[in-house]
């Protein structure tokens, strides 16, 4: 399914992220933001600022961040474009989509495989960033290396 840039952007621009995130977590108005438990990871104080006027979200303990789009994405763990579906049904707002064959690109096929791996990236920078040891943070990039490179190796060509 193809949604245009456009209409994922006029999206963005009639929906109010604080109801779309309300619907999946309880938030409160603190000063000009909004606060809730962030929900991707295990939080016990409010660490998710929600901000009306941009339209963002971002949570100080994890990192994550975004839209409302990205906000739905993640917390229901879905493709993007049912991301904006389901943002355009909770935000009452009507998209106009038409369902069309594109064709497969054989590179994004190989990339959607690696998804997890990607993952697992973001928290080697995340905990690199903490390492204070120059030694240390050599050992964890050579052993990320290492496993980039089989991981890669050994996934299947079609």
């Amino acid at each position: 399914m193809y949604i245009p840039k456009e209409q994922v952007n006029e999206l963005l621009r009639n929906v109010d992220i604080v109801d779309i995130i309300r619907n999946y977590i309880p938030l409160s108005k603190k000063g000009n933001n909004y606060v809730g438990m962030c929900p991707f990871h295990d939080d016990h104080s409010p660490s998710l600022s929600v901000n009306q006027q941009r339209q963002i979200f971002k949570c100080f303990a994890c990192g994550e961040g975004g839209n409302a789009i990205t906000f739905v994405q993640n917390y229901e763990n879905i493709s993007f474009p049912e991301a904006v579906k389901k943002t355009a049904e909770l935000g009452g707002y009507h998209l106009d989509i038409h369902e069309e064959e594109r064709q497969v690109d054989p590179y994004k096929e190989r990339m959607k495989k690696l998804c997890p791996f990607v993952k697992m990236c973001k928290l080697r920078r995340k905990f690199a960033k903490r390492i204070s040891s120059c030694c240390l943070y050599h050992f964890f990039h050579i052993l990320y290396t290492s496993i980039t490179l089989l991981f890669i190796k050994n996934l299947p060509t079609h």
